[in-house]
């Protein structure tokens, strides 16, 4: 049985159509008409998957996940607004004469370190 990474689900629910998956795993499209097998899985997610092929489709007949995806990080939304703030900040001082993108990253890097200095 072949292996993969689920790279997209698509959860294809029209009215008048028989309720279907396609998943997208290592670059190929492959429809699931048996929605309990597509069930919980996820983007990143390895599979280890059975289909039948039809003059155009690929037909998912059997479908087993290896291995969960890993969990996104939780972003810090106010390291977030720091960093934006202060990258707007050194665009701005920048402005007048057209500066390297190296130096108002530094400025903007100078401006995290005080607002958090500031903060603590």
């Amino acid at each position: 049985m072949p292996k993969g990474v689920v790279e997209k689900k698509l959860e294809i629910r029209k009215e008048g159509l028989k309720p279907f998956d396609v998943l997208t795993i290592n670059g190929v499209n492959y429809s699931c008409f048996k929605l309990s097998l597509t069930e919980g899985v996820k983007e990143g997610d390895q599979v280890e998957f059975d289909f039948r092929e039809s003059e155009e489709y690929k037909n998912i007949t059997d479908l087993k996940v290896l291995a969960a995806a890993e969990p996104v990080a939780a972003v810090d939304r106010q390291e977030v607004i720091i960093r934006q703030t202060a990258l707007k900040a050194a665009v701005e001082i920048h402005k007048a004469a057209p500066p390297s993108l190296k130096e108002i990253l530094e400025t903007a890097n100078e401006f995290v370190k005080w607002i958090k200095e500031c903060k603590d």
